[in-house]
């Protein structure tokens, strides 16, 4: 049952830049496959349907013991997450910064953040110059299945640590830049699935020069793991490719919404850090597991000069 507390959003109108549209794009896995492009009534009408969605999962969350919206006032918190995309009469309300489950904080994160930096890099402030880069989207795809005798998800937890910089170290080793998320999505609640499994998403996307080959989607056999990798070259983006490119490699884990709460439950708890007492700064974080990152130029390495 919702918290009567819960703030009841009024959305007043819809932003409309393309870092927007990159993340209603990647809120599509939510939303329905349309509802990237959807006119302003639809967006805000999913933009309300979200909300009651997000409460009423964080109430079964905390129901299996998630550790983040133990206490009343967190749920609480968590619950009034400001929604993305719109503009609402609360003006001055946190994000939950629970990227890992939040469909708003997920997009602000995985989406909002990647789409400035990459804005930044591509487009000069004038238009006059556009670097000439190419975008590479890669999709990596693990599945994990239960009767294989994987200890999940902490392996693909630990895979995770391997796997973000691999693909860019043996594939694209003259990356100029590039986002890394990964994802990891519990078994479907299907009674016709004959054998379950967790997913590990790998999805990056990186800027390459133009003369550089586009790099290969094999990917290596491996007993008891069924996995398939898929590779997009996009020449020398518009930001409306940039913003389609973006939600896609962004796009929310669906089953951590409507999989097992259980399972969703463990994951999460699984990649927290735990934050333990610190007499000199009163706290510090042990563990816990980091799922994106950026590399070269996007992470503050030297551009490289435009053409003259």
């Amino acid at each position: 049952m919702a918290d009567s507390r819960f703030i009841e959003f009024q959305i007043t109108d819809v932003h409309s830049t393309w870092a927007d549209r990159a993340a209603r794009y990647a809120l599509t896995s939510l939303t329905g496959k349309n509802s990237g492009d959807a006119p302003e009534h639809v967006i805000k009408q999913d933009s309300l349907s979200l909300i009651k969605r997000w409460r009423a999962r964080i109430s079964k969350l905390r129901s299996e013991g998630w550790k983040s919206v133990e206490a009343p006032k967190d749920l609480l918190f968590v619950g009034n997450c400001p929604p993305i995309g719109v503009y609402t009469k609360r003006t001055r309300l946190k994000p939950c910064q629970d990227a890992s489950v939040c469909p708003f904080c997920w997009c602000r994160k995985y989406v909002y953040e990647p789409f400035k930096k990459f804005d930044d890099f591509l487009y000069l402030p004038d238009s006059s110059q556009v670097r000439p880069v190419d975008l590479i989207e890669v999709h990596y795809e693990r599945k994990y299945m239960l009767d294989q005798g994987w200890e999940l998800p902490r392996d693909a937890f630990e895979w995770v640590k391997e796997l973000k910089p691999m693909y860019l170290k043996k594939r694209v080793k003259k990356c100029l830049g590039a986002f890394v998320v990964c994802s990891i999505e519990p078994p479907e609640n299907h009674r016709d699935r004959q054998r379950p499994y967790y997913v590990l998403h790998h999805r990056l996307l990186a800027l390459i020069d133009q003369f550089e080959e586009t790099p290969s989607d094999a990917t290596p056999e491996e007993d008891g793991v069924e996995s398939g990798r898929k590779v997009k070259r996009i020449p020398n983006p518009p930001r409306k490719e940039l913003a389609m490119a973006l939600g896609r490699v962004g796009i929310y884990p669906r089953l951590m919404m409507s999989g097992s709460a259980e399972k969703v439950t463990e994951i999460l708890n699984m990649r927290s850090p735990v934050v333990r007492a610190n007499r000199s700064s009163g706290q510090r974080k042990e563990g816990g597991y980091r799922m994106s990152g950026y590399y070269g130029c996007l992470r503050g390495e030297e551009k490289p000069p435009l053409p003259t």
